[in-house]
């Protein structure tokens, strides 16, 4: 839920790095 919201958010202000928008994988992993 947070990521979802951390990228709505994003979405709306559109002013945030790309890593928020996308994760890495490699911190996924």
């Amino acid at each position: 839920a947070f990521l979802g919201s951390v990228s709505d958010y994003c979405a709306h202000h559109a002013n945030c790095p790309i890593l928020i928008v996308k994760p890495p994988k490699e911190m996924t992993n």
